[in-house]
């Protein structure tokens, strides 16, 4: 799979992936790897927001 088909946020998320996973995404055809980049992108995001609230809820437990 060229990364450079994808859009710009997914190449960002594609080059930051490990290696292995570079390499299994690589083997799927370039809608599949761009649809298993979407999900991890999405679960990338929700997981963001949930360490955001953890750190906030921590931060508000020190005072």
């Amino acid at each position: 799979m060229a990364s450079q088909q994808l859009p710009k946020e997914l190449q960002i998320l594609y080059h930051r992936t490990p290696d292995e996973l570079q390499k299994e995404l690589d083997t799927l055809p370039p809608e599949a790897a761009k649809g298993a980049l979407e999900a991890l992108n999405s679960l990338h995001h929700v997981m963001e927001r949930e360490i955001y609230q953890l750190v906030l809820r921590m931060i508000q437990a020190l005072r």
